[in-house]
């Protein structure tokens, strides 16, 4: 008797679950490092490069992870 599939029911949900798991927490990683190194570019700048940005220092870190309309 052949047996086509896994060996273990569910396996194959539960597997592509954790990768979907996996898969969404390096997706968070690489946003957090991103807006981490955008923040850490804009704290370099002089403040009139903000002002010609139309922020201020307060703001970098809202401006940033929330966008400018929140």
């Amino acid at each position: 008797m052949t047996t086509i599939g896994l060996a273990r029911p569910g396996t194959y949900v539960a597997t592509t679950t954790v990768w979907r798991w996996v898969g969404m927490m390096a997706a968070a990683v690489h946003r957090e490092l991103r807006q981490r190194r955008e923040i850490a570019w804009l704290m370099r700048q002089d403040d009139r490069m903000l002002s010609d940005l139309g922020l201020s220092r307060h703001d970098i870190n809202r401006v940033v992870r929330h966008g400018r309309d929140v």
